[in-house]
């Protein structure tokens, strides 16, 4: 029993040697004090090596090793010198190396082991070295199983070798100059070998040689050189901060630990920097752009929210740099998996530091602009691409974040089939007909498709719903997106359908709705317009989407948000408005054009204006389902600028030729002078506007000029100078109305109501042709003002509708023009006998100035007293004023009481306001 006790107490007390030992040397490990600070991600990437040589001092023959205590032992004398993270060794080519240690069964020794993981060196590295030597060696020098930095004399390089078995790997590069640089060499087994310097991956060759197995006979790690063989050249150099990890270090952890130990910074803004100095980019430096994006934007806690920021304004601006030439396949491939590959680091779950810091607000800013730029990149490299006649995929797969697809169709192939996406089982899927996806089928049809995983968990539920309180709402669903490039015409003509699983479970009596994220303004907000539910169960919802766009965002100088219902009713007055606009504008220029006795200058000015709206309406409404950002949108927004400017001229042609034949009095102008103005100077602002901001045209949203960078002003600015100068015009015009009206009352008191109706109606005729409404388009700039885009849209949406009107149907001298060519024409037929130049008319109320007095039908009724003319002529028709236009005079002007105001001189008649003129 004696002896079982005394060896259970002997045990007992290895036990708690072993147990000492341990605790004293991960001790010794764990309360080591690193050369550097300790917040810092940069040197973070050292703590984590698996071994790590300070070289700041040599104490006593040894070199201390940090994070596994394999201290090492310096061979002859080896000295320090200044470094670039402190001091480092200095090895003067003598018979001097360091050995670190004898690495048999790791993977320092045989590379092998770490096949999968890899195999990660880092070194700072003074070379003066000028003939070949071994440096840093594992394997014998390369005859045995390890690793191996070799340099040659410097007009042949450097070459690292990875040695596993019988394969050789060696990547050759220049050789350093004698000054401190950072070299990292990685390896996997897969990857092969790939090499930095001072932050930047460099384009080393790298062979692969299969030869001899030499075994692994020579497992010490040294620096200098003696690896147990027989070999007396040693290098010349200095070396600092060796580390060695057991897997392949990322491109971000290089960089991040070069950054750190020179004190320097290279994050997202230093590429911003570099991107916001280009004016374009080639696809190859918007490739090594995105690299280096890649580089900086690695998910973590260091991650900030202005890196994310930076990130996808960097990502914008690349998209608008890229070539307008034809890209590789291969080339469009890398760029477009590159980007999902960014945007999956950025909206990654790791980063929540990041997007926690973010204001609400913050992130759907910045998640709009990211769902922005997915789709204009995309569309570009898709519409890009050389054609090899079949459909290609540029990109697919999953980065971890979304789901995503681009596919790309050339012409004349046709979707047979309705497309999916996913293809395979999801939470959410989208349905597009075939019939969608084969319009326009002559052109080149690219489809970006993406199905984001957290979206939903980051995004905010403000809407435009109805009725919906955004606090007591939430998302239940994946967020899916798909877009078509060249969109095809709305209203759609077989609805897209939409099946989601439902992420919680609904009550059977909870309220749903199918929405979609409307990005019409800088922030996207969900809105049910166009989506209806088709089916919905606790735990499935199926929806079916269309969508459409307003006709007040003509006019807006910021972007304004409205509810749902207001957007729908502008929406209706829009359509119905133009659609009425078109047809009588179309009217209204075949009678123009057919009616030869009315030609006159005035009539060229209504006829073009005329078409000029009609063109703009009709334009406006085949073109707004472009996409945003694609040429033809681009096209096709600096197509309606100059339609609208155009329509804008005309209008002030109508103001000039009012000046001219009502204030100045029967001034005469060039028809060429009118043509110059309505057609040339629009030509001229949309030339200017064009060549310095073009990016502005089509870019965001809509086709039409962007709010953002002011260049809406190239629209806004004309057309306000444009309407104030037609006020001016139309208070003078109302002066001489009310001037005429007011000598109408002298001569018949009892008329004075009728004269102020008559100046009302004179405002009303002029308002249509020099387009004042137009003013309420600029004052909408808030939800609030509203009421302003409602009287914009029906007033101008409409304005054809009151030219025909005004102009056209109740005009008199349109209509006498008319029942004169009714008369020719049954005169010519035989059915008539007569001249047809004794047809009298009576002016109707769309004149300015209605006739007060005619001569009496009736045999009971005296002759009225003679009054000025009321209604408004043409200038063309005043010479036979009082011989043959009855609604000039009753009575000849012998006829009038002496002593009752005198009517003016033929002069002072013809500036009586008129429409006509």
């Amino acid at each position: 029993m004696r002896f079982l006790y005394s060896t259970l107490c002997l045990q007992i007390m290895a036990l708690t040697i072993q147990l000492l030992t341990l605790i004293l040397m991960s001790h010794k490990v764990l309360s080591v004090e690193y050369p550097f600070p300790s917040d810092n991600r940069g040197f973070d990437v050292i703590r984590s090596a698996d071994y790590y040589w300070p070289f700041d001092a040599v104490v006593n023959g040894v070199v201390t090793e940090l994070n596994s205590g394999r201290d090492g032992t310096v061979n002859g004398s080896v000295g320090t010198t200044s470094a670039v993270v402190n001091d480092g060794i200095l090895l003067d080519g003598g018979a001097n190396f360091v050995t670190l240690g004898d690495f048999t069964g790791t993977c320092v020794a045989s590379p092998g082991l770490c096949a999968q993981t890899g195999l990660s060196v880092s070194v700072w590295w003074k070379n003066s070295e000028l003939i070949s030597r071994q440096c840093i060696t594992s394997g014998g020098k390369g005859l045995s199983d390890g690793l191996s930095l070799y340099t040659i004399n410097p007009a042949f390089g450097t070459e690292f070798y990875i040695r596993s078995g019988n394969t050789l790997w060696m990547a050759a590069f220049a050789s350093p100059s004698n000054t401190w640089t950072h070299f990292v060499f990685t390896w996997t087994q897969a990857d092969t070998i790939e090499v930095w310097q001072d932050g930047i991956k460099l384009a080393a060759p790298v062979t692969t040689t299969v030869g001899t197995n030499y075994g692994d006979a020579h497992n010490n790690l040294v620096v200098g050189t003696n690896n147990d063989q027989s070999y007396d050249e040693y290098c010349t150099g200095s070396f600092d901060e060796l580390a060695i990890w057991d897997r392949k270090l990322t491109d971000p952890e290089v960089l991040y630990y070069y950054q750190a130990s020179t004190g320097t910074t290279i994050g997202v803004g230093t590429v911003r920097a570099e991107v916001d100095t280009l004016t374009n980019a080639t696809y190859e430096k918007t490739a090594e752009l995105l690299r280096s994006l890649l580089a900086v934007t690695v998910p973590g806690p260091y991650v900030l929210d202005t890196d994310i920021t930076e990130t996808v304004t960097v990502l914008e601006k690349l998209t608008t740099l890229l070539p307008d030439e034809t890209v590789e396949t291969s080339t469009a491939s890398d760029l477009s998996n590159m980007f999902f590959e960014e945007t999956g680091q950025v909206m990654s779950d790791l980063n929540r530091y990041g997007w926690g810091n973010m204001t609400q607000y913050e992130k759907d800013s910045t998640l709009s602009d990211l769902s922005r730029v997915t789709d204009q990149l995309n569309i570009h490299l898709g519409s890009h691409v050389s054609s090899s006649g079949a459909t290609t995929v540029l990109s697919i797969g999953d980065n971890g974040i979304s789901n995503f697809s681009v596919t790309v169709r050339p012409p004349v192939v046709l979707q047979h089939d309705d497309y999916m996406f996913p293809d395979v089982d999801s939470d959410a899927t989208i349905q597009i007909p075939a019939s969608i996806v084969n319009y326009n089928a002559q052109e080149v049809r690219t489809i970006v498709a993406v199905l984001y995983h957290n979206f939903h968990q980051r995004y905010s539920t403000n809407n435009s719903i109805q009725g919906v309180d955004s606090s007591e709402a939430s998302l239940n669903s994946l967020v899916v997106s798909v877009t078509l490039s060249p969109s095809p015409p709305l209203p759609l003509r077989d609805n897209v359908t939409v099946s989601f699983t439902h992420l919680e479970e609904a009550e059977d009596t909870a309220r749903r709705w199918c929405v979609h994220l409307d990005l019409t303004g800088d922030v996207g907000v969900w809105s049910d317009e166009g989506c209806v539910i088709h089916s919905t169960n606790s735990t499935h919802t199926v929806c079916s989407c269309d969508h459409m766009t307003n006709y007040a965002i003509l006019m807006q100088v910021v972007d304004v948000e409205m509810d749902h219902g207001n957007r729908v009713a502008l929406q209706v007055i829009t359509y119905v408005g133009c659609g009425l606009s078109i047809i009588c504008l179309f009217v209204t220029i075949i009678v123009f054009l057919g009616l030869s006795s009315i030609q006159a200058e005035k009539t060229h000015a209504h006829v073009n204006l005329c078409v000029c709206l009609l063109l703009a309406q009709t334009l406006f409404l085949i073109g707004s389902g472009w996409t945003p950002g694609t040429v033809v949108c681009k096209v096709f927004a600096v197509l309606l600028h100059y339609i609208y400017l155009a329509a804008f001229t005309w209008m002030l042609v109508e103001g000039i030729h009012l000046y001219n034949v009502i204030i100045r009095v029967f001034a005469h102008v060039r028809l060429l002078y009118y043509y110059l103005i309505g057609w040339g100077l629009p030509l001229l602002v949309c030339v200017v506007s064009v060549s310095i901001a073009h990016r502005g045209y089509g870019e965001k949203d809509n086709c039409w000029l962007s709010t953002s960078g002011g260049v809406i002003w190239a629209f806004v600015a004309p057309a306000l100078i444009i309407i104030i100068v037609n006020v001016v015009i139309l208070i003078l015009v109302t002066r001489e109305v009310v001037k005429l009206n007011n000598i109408s009352f002298r001569v018949k008191p009892e008329k004075e109501r009728s004269s102020f109706k008559s100046s009302v109606r004179a405002v009303a005729v002029l308002l249509p042709i020099l387009g004042i409404s137009w003013i309420f388009g600029v004052l909408a700039v808030n939800e609030a003002a509203v009421v302003f885009q409602y009287i914009f849209a029906l007033t101008n949406s409409s304005q054809g509708l009151f030219i025909f009107l005004f102009h056209c149907a109740l005009n008199s001298e349109v209509r006498q023009a008319f029942k004169r060519k009714a008369y020719t024409w049954s005169v010519s037929r035989g059915n008539i006998p007569g001249r047809a130049d004794t047809v009298r008319v009576k002016p109707f109320d769309s004149d300015v100035i209605r006739p007060e007095s005619h001569s009496s039908t009736k045999s009971n009724q005296k002759t009225p007293t003679p009054e000025l003319m009321p209604s408004i002529v043409s200038t063309t028709h005043l010479p036979n004023m009082e011989s043959s236009d009855p609604d000039v005079f009753a009575t000849p002007l012998s006829n009038m009481d002496p002593s009752m105001p005198q009517p003016t001189s033929r002069r002072k008649l013809s500036r009586m306001p008129s429409t006509e003129v």
